[in-house]
């Protein structure tokens, strides 16, 4: 006997693998696990529209299926794409940008403070957004940097020798 039961938010069908689960579902008005996961982050379920269309969480539109990445089990994220671009980039400014040196928030802001905002090498104002500076070998933070000579130190692999090099070919 198949143990068949909607889920009260979303309506769609789900099958249960014992009766001790279908009754506590239907007893409980217990959601999907999809629904559920919604709603702990803050949501309000995986809620369709009589179009077909998937509420986002994060701007709370209804938006075609195809505006939604699909996860690892092929389910549909509960953010949008769009959303879930601007989590991805509010992440990366506030944690995973500093984490990924090893630093904190206040750290880089102490050596900016430092730097009298400004860049390392070539003095010029790095406040819209500097770029970390680090010794390849050891991860060692050396500074901040703009974005130039950030990609000018790596085009150079912090090369001492090329460096000193480009100085007396500059100077010629």
């Amino acid at each position: 006997m198949k143990y068949e039961l909607s889920c009260p938010i979303c309506g769609k069908p789900r099958e249960f693998a014992s009766k001790a689960y279908f009754y506590k579902a239907r007893k409980h008005n217990k959601p999907c696990r999809s629904c559920s996961n919604s709603i702990q982050l803050g949501g309000k379920g995986n809620l369709y529209n009589k179009s077909g269309e998937k509420l986002c969480i994060d701007c709370n539109v209804y938006k075609p299926i195809s505006e939604f990445h699909k996860n690892k089990k092929k389910h549909l994220n509960s953010v949008c794409i769009n959303c879930s671009k601007i989590r991805s980039k509010v992440y990366h400014d506030s944690h995973y940008r500093y984490e990924k040196y090893g630093i904190s928030k206040n750290e880089f802001d102490n050596m900016q403070i430092n730097q009298l905002g400004e860049c390392a090498i070539c003095n010029t104002s790095i406040l819209a957004e500097g770029h970390i500076d680090h010794c390849h070998k050891t991860g060692r933070v050396r500074g901040i940097l703009c974005g130039n000579c950030n990609k000018g130190l790596g085009l150079f692999n912090d090369n001492i020798i090329y460096l000193t090099n480009a100085i007396k070919y500059l100077t010629k």
